[in-house]
């Protein structure tokens, strides 16, 4: 059982490792969250945040849940369109008195309210996992640049390629789920309206979305079906992307 007095490292200072690093400090543990960039990587694109999503980062920290809603756009409406620009459905959203919105945000807003809560000292910068140990008592962990760290617990939040979980779980493959995505923000006053998420679907499912911001920012995506080649197993994207991205664009009118 881990004591509040424990020392616990998290791998990764991406918008998981941050704020639970935060709840756990809260809760006394002493935390050390590694990140092997030299600075936070606050890059990305736009981010839903259910109220599911919004309630439990107030149960945790309502500050940074008051940082969030004045960084992006309150939810108000879901459209689903046709190819051609034809609304398939339309719901509006609406909120009670004091109930947290939905919201549409860039993940760097979502990253810099967490790390401003984060205590400095906490973060540790240019971190690169080398290997991993373990003893009865302790979890070990070096570093590419001669670093040590030495705890009770080690936790890894270094996303979909976490070098933490090859050392727990090895062999583990990733799960193709079959489509390729662009994404990206552009400067927008007029196409999508604040508040506004748009899906715009075909008979296999969705084919792009959508959606604002705020601060005078879209979000959008753009998704193609695949199947996957022996030659891309475990790989992040396709070995032809230049040719994917011509095709797609070339066949977006259809």
């Amino acid at each position: 059982m881990v004591s509040s007095q424990s020392r616990i490292g998290i791998i990764g200072a991406g918008t998981s490792g941050v704020y639970l690093a935060i709840l756990l400090i809260q809760q006394g543990f002493q935390v050390d969250l590694f990140e092997k960039a030299p600075h936070p990587r606050t890059d990305g694109c736009g981010i839903l945040i259910v109220q599911a999503g919004m309630q439990a980062l107030h149960q945790g920290n309502p500050e940074i849940t008051e940082k969030i809603i004045n960084s992006g756009d309150r939810v108000k409406l879901f459209e689903f369109r046709n190819l051609r620009g034809g609304v398939i459905n339309s719901e509006p959203v609406t909120y009670e008195e004091h109930e947290l919105p939905g919201m549409l945000v860039h993940r760097k807003a979502i990253l810099e309210a967490l790390l401003d809560k984060l205590p400095p000292e906490c973060i540790h910068f240019n971190a690169e996992l080398a290997s991993i140990a373990q003893t009865e008592h302790s979890a070990i962990v070096h570093f590419k640049d001669g670093r040590k760290w030495e705890g009770d617990l080690l936790i890894g939040a270094d996303g979909i390629v976490s070098k933490v979980r090859q050392y727990i779980v090895p062999g583990v493959e990733l799960f193709y789920l079959g489509d390729i995505v662009w994404r990206g923000i552009v400067e927008d006053h007029s196409f999508c309206p604040e508040g506004n998420f748009f899906v715009y679907v075909r008979g296999r499912g969705i084919y792009a979305n959508f959606f604002h911001i705020g601060g005078g920012r879209t979000h959008w995506g753009f998704f193609i079906e695949k199947e996957r080649t022996d030659s891309e197993t475990g790989k992040l994207q396709p070995n032809n992307i230049a040719f994917l991205t011509k095709v797609r664009y070339n066949n977006s009118s259809e």
